[in-house]
């Protein structure tokens, strides 16, 4: 693909033009070459049909040629930049950075490719871990808001009853012959009602002054949830169905852009809270957590005497892969790579969850005639459920 500042032909390319492409697509071993021979657009066109062409054009003077998988890359490049707009193109080796594209699209006329829906898929991720965190954050915020409530009802008709109690004590305290256990009775009456009394007045003070942050964390998390609720709609309407089916990616990326611009405030409790949050996800909300959040964390020693932080990091290479696999319900690359590849991702992701332990591994039975029967666990494959929050199967 050209940048913006190139013309969109490019066999109207200058020599100056075709060494500013190379640049932007870190091909710059290139560059001495294309200016000693003074390769335009036009010629650059010309010569990609050979790769035996490409390579004596691309050796600079008393210079080795450069390696066939840096020619196939280039001419990947030039496909890509020159191409009809009708071309399906799929990678077939490396690119430039030596990043594998080996069956994976490139070019299509929807404007998709797999690079841009692998993005899609990261930013379908991370909205779907802030709705999570969200979620969990209001609903956390919202049971301390009850259990002070009724903390501070409770204390205030304990107050009550003793100060009732107490007065009715007094008034057979003046008619009674045992005024001795009548004024020990009212003597600890009077003191449950002093305790009773700062223990309503602690805790209604504490709520009063931080009723007002979170009250904000409630409301700010519900927007958030819903604005989120709807992003991921479109992640899923989108990212799920055939190229041919789906918006083409500069009117779905100018909708998608514009709709992350309303978002409103993300929440930002204190780290503490916002831990608590997750650790409620893993307690209480199983698909959520294996869906989004497993892989990422970091395994580490625990004490039996009490529950320290939850560590998240971010999965590497291959095991991020995976993980957005698995986030995907197998979705992702389903028609931005070919069948082969498609398979080979899905395999790998399988092994590499089955390694780290995030679904069990196929157990085999011995039947009754000798023979072996394969069992799959129900967790055994990436699909975590069918009905999770945000669509599409997961």
């Amino acid at each position: 693909m050209a940048p913006k500042d190139l013309p969109a032909d490019v066999a109207t390319w200058t020599n100056l033009h075709v060494v500013q492409w190379l640049l932007s697509r870190d091909q710059k071993v290139f560059v001495p070459a294309v200016v000693a021979n003074n390769i335009t657009g036009k010629t650059l066109l010309t010569l990609s049909a050979s790769a035996t062409d490409l390579a004596k054009a691309m050796t600079p003077p008393s210079a080795s040629a450069p390696l066939a998988t840096s020619i196939d890359s280039l001419i990947e490049e030039v496909k890509l930049a020159g191409g009809a707009d009708g071309d399906i193109v799929f990678g077939s080796g490396k690119d430039a950075n030596g990043k594998d594209n080996e069956g994976r699209l490139l070019k299509h006329p929807s404007g998709w490719s797999y690079d841009r829906e692998y993005n899609e898929w990261v930013d379908y991720f991370e909205a779907y871990v802030d709705n999570a965190v969200a979620e969990h954050l209001r609903a956390l915020t919202e049971t301390k808001q009850r259990r002070f409530q009724i903390t501070i009802l409770v204390f205030s008709s304990l107050t009550t009853l003793i100060t009732s109690t107490s007065l009715t004590t007094t008034f057979e305290e003046a008619g009674s012959a045992d005024e001795g256990a009548l004024n020990t009775t009212n003597v600890v009456l009077q003191i449950v009602l002093l305790v009773a009394t700062l223990v309503t007045t602690l805790v209604s003070g504490y709520a009063n002054l931080f009723k007002e942050s979170w009250q904000k964390l409630v409301d700010g998390c519900a927007e958030n949830e819903s604005f989120l609720d709807e992003i991921m709609e479109i992640y899923t309407e989108q990212l799920t169905i055939d190229l041919d089916m789906r918006m083409p990616f500069k009117e779905y990326q100018k909708l998608i852009v514009e709709k992350w611009k309303n978002r409103p405030d993300p929440p930002r409790p204190p780290p503490d809270v916002r831990n608590a949050a997750i650790r409620h996800i893993k307690t209480h909300d199983t698909t959520a957590w294996q869906k989004a959040f497993a892989m990422r964390e970091v395994e580490k020693g625990s004490c039996w005497c009490f529950a320290g932080p939850i560590e998240l990091d971010e999965p590497m290479d291959d095991d991020y892969d995976a993980m957005l696999m698995r986030f995907s319900g197998e979705d992702m690359g389903e028609y931005t790579l070919t069948p082969e590849q498609f398979q080979k991702d899905k395999t790998d992701a399988k092994r590499i969850l089955q390694k780290k332990g995030i679904i069990a591994v196929a157990q085999k039975k011995k039947l009754p005639n000798g023979g072996l029967a394969r069992i799959d666990e129900s967790s055994a494959n990436l699909d975590v459920s069918t009905t999770a929050r945000g669509g599409g199967a997961v």
